[in-house]
């Protein structure tokens, strides 16, 4: 019973060893693409994508984009809009964490922006930027 343990200990030491050494070179320079995609799920929407793949799409009818607008002495709103070219997706904030994240947006950011019908009430917004996303190229 005892070599049967030490074998199966040695076998799955073996496995774990050649994963690893496996990854590193796998994940080294890989990338991915990330279109517009928006989920409906009953009252829930999510959008997301990253704003270099849909500017680099040969699809010409997918859109993804945030903004900010700030007039003197009121408070800024923020929002985000996409189209995967079927369905649309907007939202609206005031939040100041979900302002800050569209701030900190770049033309190679992924987002992701989620609400609740009815209303267009942002409820999260996150960015992402990184090796794994294409750069811009138009």
């Amino acid at each position: 019973m005892k070599t049967g343990k030490l074998s199966f200990l040695f076998t799955l030491s073996a496995i774990v060893m050649v994963w690893f050494a496996m990854v590193p070179s796998a994940m080294a320079g890989s990338s991915g693409n990330y279109p517009v995609s928006i989920s409906i799920n009953g009252n829930n929407i999510i959008a997301s994508g990253s704003f270099a793949d849909t500017r680099n799409s040969t699809d010409p009818r997918p859109w993804l984009y945030c903004s900010i607008t700030a007039n003197k002495g009121e408070t800024p709103i923020g929002f985000c809009d996409a189209s995967n070219g079927i369905q649309m997706a907007f939202c609206t904030t005031i939040d100041p964490g979900e302002i800050q994240v569209i701030s900190s947006l770049s033309g190679d950011s992924f987002v992701s922006f989620s609400y609740t019908t009815p209303g267009y009430d942002c409820s999260s917004i996150s960015s992402s930027t990184g090796s794994i996303m294409a750069p811009k190229t138009k």
